[in-house]
């Protein structure tokens, strides 16, 4: 069972005072916009969601970052962007769309993208994401303590940050009905998946020409926490997206509720005034002594940032498991002999679970049809965990084709393992430590 520590959320205990982001700066603002673009953009939504950009007065002007694809006016390898306190627009030449950084991501990572895809390594942002600056509470860098995939379920938002431990802890479930999920939004990719609250929600659609061009897709689960405001300590939830970050402030004005971050402020700050990282002297391995057989996927693995390493060094050798296979709609289902476990790798938020294999052979197993064309009812040991638990049934689905034994190599490692897929054209790295898992051509 897990143990929830007492996290109220109730506004009845917090502050009413509006949610400052970040204390301004006295930096001189923008006294035009750098492109006509730029400003069709920022009228577009500016006069229907007030404050979207942030004002003019206190943008900054045009001016021109390093980009290997760019070639703004004849300049290769630039680009002309501008920073406005919620964000940052960017034309690559005059005749492209506007588009809008990742910001976000690169805060949370460390990062900093020059190139479509081309990084250059820094701290990870140690700027706090809502309050008075440098106060204490949570920071971008502290994001990664959060899944940037989980479950889809029902409920209401029961993460939060503690500021003494500096941790993302389990509460209990916000009463407030402004925080209950309404909705689950994933990226197509299965890299992203977030239970988003109806305040945000609600939030999120009136913005014109729809949200994900301006947000990106979720990136963290939506937590409270408590952080400083004016010298005051007030009660905000808090949720990442790939651009942009919500906030939702319980003691504001209904109309100023939910609001987004200084995130464009903060970027420019962690961007020009945090100096670049150096290389650590002795990075962590991702991985180490992995088979020939394994190699190329590893690689690919290790280019992509796969959140699936570390998995340390290899504990033995690569040698042949008797294992079994299924596909599933949102996933896989993974047997292995050796450890009589089977694993779910699921798509749809869950990542990795693993469940003993209670299955005692009692004869014959007909393969059932599923509700849809192509689909099946797993029997056997992968039966008996989807039919006992309802979380696997809606994160995998139906199978999309019946159980299937092979023998393959396996090789374990301190924090987990790697195998292959029936075909030999996959392979499948399982993290046991952090219940995550990815897969890479073979």
């Amino acid at each position: 069972m897990v143990r929830h520590r007492r996290f109220i959320f109730s506004s009845s205990l917090v502050v009413g005072l509006v949610l400052v982001m970040l204390i301004p700066v006295a930096v001189q603002g923008a006294d035009h916009f750098a492109s006509p673009a730029f400003e069709q953009q920022w009228n577009s939504v500016e006069g229907t969601i007030p404050n979207f950009w942030g004002p003019l007065a206190t943008a900054r002007n045009g001016q021109i970052e390093p980009y290997a694809e760019g070639n703004y006016n004849g300049d290769p390898g630039s680009r002309l962007v501008q920073y406005f306190d919620k964000a940052r627009m960017e034309q690559t030449t005059p005749d492209r769309p506007v588009t809008n950084g990742l910001l976000t991501v690169e805060l949370k990572s460390g990062r900093l993208q020059v190139g479509d895809v081309s990084f250059e390594q820094r701290n990870r942002a140690a700027i706090g994401i809502a309050g008075d600056q440098d106060a204490p509470g949570p920071t971008y860098a502290t994001l990664n303590g959060l899944a940037e995939r989980v479950a889809q379920r029902r409920g209401a938002v029961d993460r939060g940050y503690d500021g003494a431990s500096k941790t993302f802890v389990n509460v209990q479930p916000a009463s407030d009905p402004e925080l209950s999920f309404v909705t689950y939004q994933g990226d197509p990719g299965g890299r992203f998946g977030q239970n988003v609250p109806k305040a945000f929600w609600d939030y999120l659609q009136a913005i014109p020409g729809g949200w994900l061009p301006a947000m990106g897709y979720p990136i963290s689960e939506a937590f409270g926490t408590q952080v400083q405001v004016n010298g005051q300590s007030t009660f905000v939830v808090v949720q990442a997206f790939e651009r942009r970050v919500l906030t939702y402030t319980p003691s504001n004005a209904a109309n100023f509720r939910v609001e987004f971050g200084n995130i464009g402020r903060h970027y420019y700050r962690w961007r020009y005034g945090t100096p670049v990282a150096p290389p650590p002297a002795l990075p962590p391995a991702p991985i180490s002594g992995a088979d020939a057989v394994f190699v190329n996927g590893v690689i690919s693995l290790t280019n992509r940032n796969s959140n699936v390493f570390p998995l340390g060094p290899a504990t033995g050798a690569a040698s042949l498991d008797t294992l079994a296979y299924e596909p599933f709609e949102n996933g896989f289902m993974l047997y292995s002999q050796t450890t009589n476990q089977i694993y779910v790798l699921s798509r749809t938020g869950m990542q990795l679970a693993i469940y003993p294999n209670t299955f005692v052979e009692n004869g014959l197993h007909p393969v059932m049809p599923g509700p849809r064309a192509g689909t099946y009812i797993p029997v056997r040991g992968f039966g008996t965990v989807w039919q006992q638990n309802p979380d696997v049934q809606q994160a995998l689905g139906f199978a999309t084709a019946p159980e299937r034994g092979y023998s393959a190599l396996v090789q374990r490692f301190a924090r987990g393992f790697l195998l292959d897929d029936p075909a030999d054209t996959l392979i499948f790295a399982l993290n046991t430590v952090t219940n995550r898992w990815d897969s890479a051509t073979r």
